[in-house]
């Protein structure tokens, strides 16, 4: 008998992790080079990572069984190459003390049978594209695994007297087939001394302990969490594996007390009465004694506990007794913070030269991983004289086949919220106002927030006034310190990048230009960026005259985008050492990839998933990237795989995974491996019970069918697997290799964009899950 399931959605974990467990050293005792050969493919470039890719073969060429866990150990690699997805070092003696060494899957049962063969891919980061070249030597036996990491936590904070569900989950390596460890969420003092636990991880695929998948490798528990007073949970996770005790870095979890609307009504009171004393003294007292005068009064006030002038004493930035963050924002007239009614015109640029000379992209380049553009005018309605976003929206959905995907978002439509979906653009370009704050502010308050960088952090406004309507929503932000509240034409939230590091994890090799003040006074906000995969930073080390910041985007941008046949890196589109007409003068920088490109939009992008997330694809209902399914299949090429599923976890709609490409004349074949995995088999065969896995092509005639398979079509050919989704035992019918036709589509939609779609979805009901492996996608010629 089917029953109905009824379950409360969280989100689920995206994160990307390792496919076989990390670790910190092999036995180096257990070397059988001479028993397992390792027969090397050649090298080729994957243009999108800029990576050289190389796959390795491994037979058992003995008459006795190899126990695994196998180890690949690359003993005296060329210099100046790195081993880019190494798990760790050999941590033997001698030459082998740092080896890059990679885990080699041998299957569920852990073993190498004689002449059974097994395969890693090694990518290889080498910048000089020197001859690679390295020994190659091969063990067997446990490792020292490396310690916890991928920890996530949500929330990190809640009210006091409030009862919250807290959802943590810790990536704990461990070797296949072998016992799972006993992982726990342990309480630490000051010291880090062990003084509580506050309960056990699992990782068996439970919903009720927050585990979505079985046997990955990612623990998790859900912690029913109450406080009735303020205090910081200082957390780790502790795993405890055959008597060797594991402790993660810390972790925090804040119980606050709420923000009372009287709290946050006279923080915006008093900064907008600091605002209006600093306006009415600078006419006597002159700016500087102004501001001393209002940074007294501020003092003052019984409700702050620490204040200070902002960079270039162009602001005060304040620490209320209550853990919230605020200031005032004075910048210059006509630069990007300065009163809406003094935008000057730009009066002198100095640096300005001739642009780097255009050539065709190496082959070596990286593309921005999807054409989905993010424009952001917090303060349109001031700025709309200067800002260049408009020009950006024409320029970028001018582009060829197919046109980036713009999306707009303009004054109070720029909220707090929008700063969370930065991850799913492959291009952000920021016009609004920002500064540097909080520099000397106390080492406790530091530790509070979390900051990973002490000192002045970098800032960006919002276009959302905060309220008491919507404190609410924020308040864990700001107590956390990711959110502060600047008082300048209105009182704003704005955004530290903490937040960014926080809520947008995963970002698509993206490019991230920053108009505002200061954005790149210091790298806080751009190692925020870069951290998260960002791959390049553009803005400005002072307060930047707006028209200045305009020309920059629209000289970049008209290089980087308009060229679709040579394609022009963000080394070829920036020039450095220029700077605007100010006291001190703003110059205009970049970090991160010079070799990034925007890509020809006639190829597939991230076909093997290998950016560790959807990049240019776009899902519905459960799409993501995952790293294994139950600790038994993995990826059939690199460390990452994509997965749609009728409802996996805590997703309870089908999903399906799209991209839109121009497919070039030339193409024959869509190519892909795919692995059908569900709880309908063996049970529900030959019902109405016949989830599916489809694959269709869009064009603008209509959407086609290229391949449906379902239940009944492949129930035959299925085998138990040794894991298990929510409702019980699943069945699989491996991974299979499709090869489809789509010459005639792509002759007759030359030059017009057509929409791919890989889907799972229910027939019958959604009760019992269906989860669909893709790897290798490609449009081959």
């Amino acid at each position: 008998m089917r029953f109905t399931r009824c379950l409360v959605v969280f989100a689920g974990l995206l994160g990307t992790l390792a496919a076989l467990p990390a670790f910190a050293a092999i036995d180096c005792s257990a070397e059988v080079t001479a028993k397992v050969s390792a027969t090397r493919s050649g090298y080729r470039l994957d243009r999108r990572s800029d990576k050289f890719i190389q796959t390795v073969t491994f037979k058992n060429n003995g008459a006795a069984v190899v126990q695994g866990p196998l180890y690949f150990a690359l003993q005296n690699l060329t210099s100046g190459v790195t081993l880019a997805n190494s798990a760790g070092g050999a941590g033997c003696a001698g030459a082998l003390a740092s080896a890059p060494t990679m885990a080699v899957n041998v299957g569920s049962d852990n073993t190498l049978m004689p002449g059974e063969t097994a395969a890693v891919v090694l990518q290889f980061t080498n910048p000089s594209y020197a001859a690679i070249a390295y020994t190659g030597r091969v063990f067997a036996g446990l490792a020292t695994l490396e310690p916890i990491s991928g920890i996530t936590v949500s929330p990190d904070g809640f009210p006091i007297n409030t009862p919250t569900n807290v959802t943590m989950r810790a990536l704990v390596p461990y070797p296949s087939g072998s016992p799972k460890p006993t992982v726990t969420v342990v309480r630490v003092d000051a010291g880090n001394n062990v003084i509580g636990t506050i309960g056990t991880m699992y990782d068996n695929g439970a919903l009720g302990n927050g585990d979505e998948i079985q046997g990955d490798g990612i623990f998790s528990m859900i912690a029913g969490m109450s406080s009735a007073a303020e205090e910081t949970y200082r957390l780790k996770v502790k795993s405890v594996d055959g008597g060797v005790t594991t402790l993660s870095n810390l972790f925090t979890v804040l119980a606050y007390k709420p923000i009372a609307d009287s709290e946050f009504n006279a923080l915006t009171l008093l900064q907008q009465n600091a605002l209006k004393n600093f306006n009415d003294k600078v006419g006597t007292l002159g700016k500087n004694g102004a501001l001393q005068d209002t940074l007294n009064k501020i003092l003052a006030d019984g409700t702050v506990d620490q204040a200070g002038f902002s960079g270039g004493d162009n602001g005060i930035w304040i620490v209320y007794k209550g853990g919230i963050l605020g200031g005032l924002m004075l910048n210059p007239g006509g630069t990007l913070g300065g009163p809406a009614q003094e935008q000057a015109q730009l009066t002198a640029q100095s640096g300005f030269g001739m642009k780097a000379p255009v050539s065709m992209a190496s082959a070596g380049n990286v593309e921005v991983g999807n054409k989905k553009v993010l424009l952001l005018s917090p303060y349109w309605a001031s700025l709309s004289g200067v800002d260049p976003n408009a020009s950006m929206k024409t320029l970028f959905e001018g582009s060829t086949c197919p046109k980036y995907d713009v999306t707009w978002l303009k004054d109070a439509a720029v909220t707090v919220d929008a700063f969370k979906m930065l991850k799913n653009y492959g291009v952000y370009i920021h016009y609004g106002h920002g500064g540097t704050y909080y520099s000397g502010i106390l080492n406790t308050w530091q530790d509070e927030f979390g900051w990973s960088f002490w000192g002045a952090q970098v800032v960006i406004l919002t276009g959302q006034t905060a309220t008491t309507a919507n404190k609410a929503t924020y308040q864990t932000d700001l107590k956390k310190g990711r959110l502060a509240i600047l008082t300048g034409d209105s009182a704003n939230y704005a955004i530290l990048p903490s937040f960014i590091s926080y809520y947008n994890s995963g970002m698509p090799s993206s490019l991230v230009f920053i108009n505002a003040c200061r954005s790149f006074y210091n790298s806080t906000m751009a190692n925020a960026f870069t951290g998260a995969g960002a791959k390049t930073y553009l803005a400005y080390s002072e307060y930047v005259n707006v028209d200045f910041a305009a020309e920059r985007t629209k000289d970049f941008f008209n290089k980087w985008v308009l060229d679709s046949t040579n394609l022009v890196t963000t080394g070829e589109s920036f020039t450095a050492g220029l700077k605007d007409g100010n006291t001190p003068p703003a110059e205009w920088k970049m970090t991160g990839a010079t070799n990034l490109e925007a890509g020809l939009g006639n190829e597939l992008q991230n076909g093997d998933f290998e950016s560790g997330n959807l990049g240019a694809w776009t899902a519905e209902g459960d799409g993501r990237v995952v790293t294994q399914l139950g600790g038994y299949f993995y990826p059939q090429d690199g460390v990452q795989m994509g997965i749609i599923s009728t409802g996996l976890g805590y997703t309870t709609s089908s999903g399906q995974i799209s991209q839109k490409v121009c497919m070039p004349k030339e193409a024959k074949t869509l190519t892909f491996s795919w692995n059908f995995t569900s709880e309908e088999f063996k049970e529900w065969c030959g019902t109405q019970y016949q989830d599916f896995f489809r694959v269709s092509v869009t064009t603008e005639s209509g959407t086609t069918n290229l391949m449906y398979v379902n239940v009944d079509s492949i129930c035959a050919a299925t085998y138990k697997v040794p894991f298990s989704f929510d409702r019980g035992d699943a069945y699989s019918n491996g991974w299979k290799t499709a090869s489809l036709n789509v010459a005639a589509i792509a002759t007759a939609n030359e030059g017009k964009p057509v929409t791919l779609t890989f889907a799972a979805g229910d027939v019958g009901d959604s009760i019992y899950d269906t989860a669909i492996l893709l790897d290798k996608i490609v449009i081959n010629k």
